[in-house]
């Protein structure tokens, strides 16, 4: 990417600019499972597994004396690091009676940060920093015990504990990028989130449906934020600035109800919908108290969704789907009351139709109306109003 540091006017005949790269960033992973069902005691299955996971990132900005065909000349700044995660997996679900099922299950992983290093020109000068090699081993357990008082009910408790590593960006990457004018600050020293969650549920099995009830909790430790503020540079030009940060703990408490039934009343009527209500707050921030008791950010109060779909034919399909969404915070102490303007996220009711028609196994067509009642509403940005599409799909 390339941009000028230059007044529009010398930019317009190629003045002095900055050149960002990323060409060596990148990452692989592997990942490998088995499953064996010994009868022993019951009926088991074992499954096993291992992942590995390495992420790079190679962030250098040149100055050029041409931003729009130099090369490089000399290094502005450079973010670098590199992160690997290696795992191994356990898990027996055992049907040790006939109406009750007991899944236990472990994870352990080791986490590395290393290759850190921060450079930037201060004053004319290129200062590094580079960063300490970091080094976790962590174990998750799960367990989850599953009872069938009757032929069509089913009731679920679970409970486990896992890990979210810091990512490389989120570690090293600290830099201006000058296309949207944000000033990104990685936080070196981030911790990992804990999260210990649980759940009780209890299912009911229709004929050709199944309605679902589940209270969840969730308490996450060092949860990991991106936190966006407006800063004022020297040249009296806005920019927005990407602070990574932990905050001690946060709580979520919820019910949701799910549901799904075929063939309502009539042939080929379907219908599915859920409907969540959360609680979601945070209780603890030595960082920034002024944001305890508040809700936690990107999460709504409520949520749902609903569709119904009617089928004709074997051909046709034709469905109306409705979703809906309270007003979020982007905001650790919830400071952006208004909803409806950029980095904004507001409350949204949208429908969306559409109908499809399937000529061959190959060959099918769609059309519809996204958001037809044309609500307008930002999530971050403006998110489309009333959008017609349509599709003509052949698979092979």
């Amino acid at each position: 990417m390339r941009a000028p540091t230059v007044t529009p006017a010398l930019a317009a005949v190629n003045g002095a600019g900055r050149i960002t790269s990323l060409t060596d960033t990148g990452w692989h992973t592997v990942d490998a499972k088995g499953i064996w069902r010994p009868f022993a005691l019951g009926q088991h299955e074992l499954s096993f597994g291992f992942h590995h996971d390495l992420y790079a990132l190679e962030n250098p900005v040149y100055n050029t004396s041409n931003w729009r065909y130099g090369s490089g000349e000399s290094i502005f700044s450079n973010s670098r690091g590199k992160t690997r995660t290696e795992g191994y997996w356990l898990q027996d679900a055992w049907d040790f009676h006939e109406d009750w099922n007991l899944t236990l299950g472990g994870r352990l992983e080791n986490w590395q940060a290393y290759d850190g290093l921060n450079s930037a020109t201060v004053g004319g000068v290129l200062a590094t920093v580079n960063q300490s090699e970091r080094d976790e081993l962590e174990f998750s357990p799960k367990a989850k015990l599953t009872w069938k008082p009757l032929d069509r009910v089913q009731m679920g408790a679970a409970i486990g504990q896992a890990y979210r590593f810091p990512t490389v960006t989120e570690l090293f990457q600290t830099s201006l990028i000058p296309a949207t004018n944000t000033l990104v600050n990685g936080n070196p020293g981030l911790k990992p989130e804990e999260a210990l969650s649980s759940e009780l549920s209890g299912e009911y099995f229709l004929d050709q449906g199944r309605p679902r009830l589940s209270l969840f909790h969730e308490r996450v430790y060092d949860a990991i934020f991106s936190q966006r503020d407006i800063a004022l540079t020297a040249l009296n030009n806005n920019i927005t600035v990407n602070t990574i940060q932990n905050v001690d703990e946060v709580n979520t408490y919820g019910i949701e109800f799910s549901g799904e039934a075929a063939d309502v009343g009539i042939a080929g009527l379907d219908l599915a919908g859920s409907a969540t209500w959360t609680d979601s707050s945070i209780t603890r921030n030595d960082a920034n108290p002024n944001s305890v008791g508040k809700r936690q950010p990107r999460i709504p109060e409520w949520r749902a969704t609903a569709t119904v779909t009617y089928r004709p034919t074997d051909k046709l399909s034709t469905s109306v789907s409705g979703r809906y969404s309270s007003e979020q915070f982007g905001q650790l102490d919830n400071s952006d009351t208004n909803h409806f303007t950029y980095q904004g996220t507001g409350s949204f009711f949208v429908v969306d139709l559409r109908a499809k028609y399937q000529f061959t196994r190959q060959i099918s067509a769609s059309a519809g109306i996204d958001n037809v009642n044309d609500y307008q509403y930002f999530i971050f940005h403006p998110f489309p109003t009333r959008t017609y599409f349509a599709e003509l799909k052949y698979n092979y």
